[in-house]
């Protein structure tokens, strides 16, 4: 066997209230980049289907640029690092890597002839350098803040100027090179959190915490005019704004939960974009590349807007925070990821668009799903287990059963049937309520049920597999089954009915026999870390494992014969496996990316 690469799903921006996003765009216009953990992430403006994801960083990222150039990237993270990297290949070999201030680097910008890069941040004893990109070698002092400086541009033209914009609401120009402070304006009254550079370097813009927007003259730093739509510019906070192409118009985003385009020319808005109305709908970033204007909302996901209807003309949905557990439907059409942060999702496995479940769904970090006979189950951290109904384009939750303590796993059956392994006690539901359980003196952390036969295998945390018996609306222990190295984190079995498979925390995979209930092979120890999930391909012939070592183990049923994805989500942990196909498997990770692989 062997495999290759077939692509990734990529996380959503990683957003925080109150806090603005940079959203940037390459100099062709066919990309843009942000940032979600410690990935880079770069996406197809047109298809941001098509993805690719830089994942050297140590630290969590803040923000990434394209070099003018086109060339390279510069990305910053919060130890106050940045790493210059090559975009022209697949391994995106680092060109070098700086340490440039003592804490977060919240924005940064490259000189027009990609030689300096400027960044800006907190910092112990400054809050900015501008530096040459080859050498790291100084060429002047970002000063004039007393407080975190929050944004930065430099000016396309000469002669060039840089501006930043702090939490001391303060504005500064500096001349150069080598750069010095030369003015310090304060008309706002909050954090400012944009400035940018008309194309053109004949004009600036300031926009601030305090809802107001300014333009300012390019080379002078003189004040030119205010932007207003009633007495501000938005009724809420400005976290960002975009130029377009010609410099005759900005895109600003507020969390006042819209967008606008204005008129720079005559100060006046041109289109208002109702995002929404709920807290998440706040609008944290934005860009503004060719004929696409996007902004990210505070849940993350990406909007198209569509200036001729003033509306939104298509969403980018995905996951923000870590994948937990994954599933697929029986037919394969659709597969369903939920997440720490509670929220579920439904993807098209055809176009790989992706949906929120509706309906009222969990309130705390998803721990399992499982998919049988048009049943859609899943439990969290929040006590119960809910049901929706399969298949549907969008699955909608219909059903919730509070549970008698923690789920930490589910299993079901066509005919209805589910089991949920539970903190202290397994129970039995049917028809999508509890019919029986039983009490137990140790921990349950997996389960797994064989559908013909209505037997079900439990871990516990003791180490041990037992086995269960359903009769009906009853659930009754027949017998141990044997004693794992480490406690049992997935039991899943195949679709054939003929093997079950084991992982555990002590960094084996088992594989047994479902009629016996005996190890078939002896308990291989390949992965380097816990366990994590396995899943069985749908000719029942190979079954994978995942771990927190990053690595996926794809093992032959018929023979001892298996490969290694080295690395598979890189510096994450991987918490889910399913097989799209028989020959096409597909990982989830705690970087929130799906990957697939093809497996020849």
């Amino acid at each position: 066997m062997s495999y290759t690469p077939a692509g990734v799903l990529a996380t959503l921006p990683r957003t925080q209230r109150g806090c603005a996003l940079v959203l940037s765009g390459d100099p062709k216009g066919k990309n843009f980049v942000y940032t979600n953990g410690q990935s880079v992430i770069v996406r197809d403006i047109a298809d941001p289907s098509i993805a690719d994801v830089y994942t050297q960083h140590a630290a969590q990222t803040t923000v990434a640029r394209y070099a003018p150039s086109g060339f390279y990237i510069a990305s910053a993270d919060v130890s106050g690092k940045v790493r210059i990297w090559d975009t022209t290949n697949a391994e995106h070999i680092l060109k070098y890597e700086y340490p440039c201030l003592g804490g977060p680097i919240k924005d940064l910008q490259w000189s027009p002839d990609s030689k300096r890069i400027v960044v800006v941040g907190e910092g112990r004893e400054a809050f900015g350098r501008v530096f040459l990109w080859d050498s790291g070698s100084s060429v002047g002092e970002i000063q004039g803040h007393s407080k975190t400086i929050n944004t930065v541009d430099y000016r396309p033209t000469r002669p060039f100027r840089i501006v930043t914009g702090g939490d001391d609401f303060a504005l500064s120009i500096l001349h150069g090179p080598p750069f010095k402070f030369n003015t310090n304006m304060r008309v706002h009254k909050r954090f400012v959190n944009s400035v940018r550079y008309a194309p053109n370097g004949e004009q600036f813009f300031s926009a601030a915490q305090d809802g107001k927007m300014f333009l300012w003259d390019g080379k002078s730093g003189d004040q030119v005019a205010e932007f207003t739509d009633g007495e501000n510019a938005h009724k809420g906070g400005i976290y960002a704004a975009s130029w377009n192409g010609d410099g005759t118009r900005i895109l600003t985003a507020s969390g006042d939960k819209t967008c606008k385009i204005w008129d720079v020319e005559s100060r006046s808005v041109v289109n208002t974009f109702e995002i929404g109305k709920n807290v998440d709908d706040q609008q944290l970033g934005c860009l503004w590349q060719g004929d696409y204007l996007l902004s990210v909302s505070l849940s993350g996901v990406i909007n198209y807007l569509d200036p001729a209807s003033n509306s939104v003309s298509r969403v980018v949905r995905g996951h923000s925070k870590n994948i937990t557990t994954f599933s697929i439907s029986e037919d394969r059409n659709q597969f369903f990821t939920g997440s720490y942060d509670s929220s579920t999702m439904s993807w098209n496995s055809a176009s790989s668009e992706c949906k929120p479940l509706s309906g009222s769904g969990h309130s705390n970090g998803v721990q399992n799903i499982s998919i049988a006979g048009g049943n859609f189950v899943s439990c969290a951290m929040d006590d119960t287990v809910r049901f929706a109904e399969l298949p549907a384009e969008v699955p909608e939750f219909k059903t919730s059963v509070k549970m008698p303590s923690c789920p930490a796993d589910t299993a079901a059956t066509k005919d209805g049937y589910t089991v949920v392994a539970c903190v202290d006690q397994v129970v039995l539901m049917k028809d999508r309520a509890i019919v029986s359980s039983v009490k137990t003196d140790y921990q349950p952390t997996a389960i797994g049920i064989r559908e013909k036969t209505k037997e079900v295998v439990v871990g516990a945390k003791d180490n041990n597999l037992r086995l269960f018996k359903v009769d009906g609306n009853q659930l009754s222990f027949v017998r141990d089954i044997t004693t794992m190295a480490g406690e049992p984190t997935c039991i899943v079995f195949a679709d054939d009915q003929e093997h079950f498979a084991v992982g555990s925390g002590a960094r084996e995979v088992g594989l047994f026999n479902a009629n016996t209930f005996t190890l078939v092979r002896a308990a291989a120890v390949n992965h380097t870390a816990r366990v994590t999930d396995v899943a069985f391909s749908p000719d029942s012939k190979r079954f994978a494992s995942s771990s927190l070592d990053t690595n996926v183990y794809v093992w032959n049923i018929e023979n001892e014969n298996k490969i290694k994805i080295g690395n598979a989500h890189p510096l994450s942990t991987i918490t889910g496996l399913v097989w799209m196909s028989n020959t096409q498997l597909a990982s989830s990770g705690s970087d929130c990316c799906i990957r697939k692989w093809n497996i020849e």
